[in-house]
């Protein structure tokens, strides 16, 4: 199986055995990493069993033009300090965006699942939120909609995250608040530009108006 591990939708034999997957972990991490300038490859230790290693250069830009997708700028850090709570079931999902944040310059904090975001929202603040549409038991979307009704007149920096656009509507999406949507797997850099969205948002709803 080892030519087709890091081919998208593709499972194998003990995977399919364990339980339900759409095939796309390997194959996402594989396209993050290289767009980060690194490489992901899987080696097989004397001792049996797989390893899967990560090597990448020690680079103050975060994405070599070389491993660019057609329209996409490099990152040039820093983007400058932000408090981001990560919103998503997936535990895998977390790390991943934890681990780009951090290599942005920026501190997070996780949530498993909507009702814990919920609680840390109106515990503490947040620079910007990176939410996951597709939860069980609520929704990021009925999450962003329970928001509007506890932070009347307060604006916060939503950022909706999915592997589903097609099954939430735009419309829908921006009466609930969010400022932008990416899909999963994640570009870095398409990311990058988000949280910059959401700095210049949140500054310009600190700017008193003019007189």
């Amino acid at each position: 199986e080892r030519d087709r591990l890091f081919a998208p939708f593709v499972r194998g034999k003990t995977g399919r055995a364990s339980g339900e997957g759409s095939g796309l972990g390997l194959w996402g991490a594989a396209r993050l990493i290289r767009r980060l300038g690194g490489k992901l490859r899987l080696v097989s230790p004397k001792s049996g069993g797989c390893r899967f290693e990560i090597t990448a250069p020690p680079a103050k830009t975060l994405e070599p033009a070389s491993g660019l997708e057609d329209g996409e700028e490099p990152i040039n850090l820093p983007l400058g300090e932000q408090h981001v709570l990560i919103v998503d079931d997936n535990e895998t999902n977390r790390r991943l965006l934890s681990a780009l944040l951090e290599s942005f310059g920026m501190t997070c904090e996780e949530a498993e699942s909507g009702p814990a975001a919920l609680e840390m929202l109106k515990a503490a603040p947040f620079d910007a939120v990176l939410m996951d549409l597709h939860m069980p038991g609520m929704s990021g979307l009925e999450v962003a909609e329970k928001l509007l009704e506890v932070r009347t007149g307060e604006k916060l920096a939503l950022i909706a995250v999915t592997a589903a656009m097609e099954s939430v509507g735009d419309k829908r999406l921006k009466e609930a608040g969010f400022l932008e949507v990416l899909t999963k797997p994640l570009s870095p850099s398409l990311l990058f530009q988000a949280l910059e969205h959401a700095r210049d948002y949140r500054e310009s709803s600190m700017t008193p108006d003019a007189p």
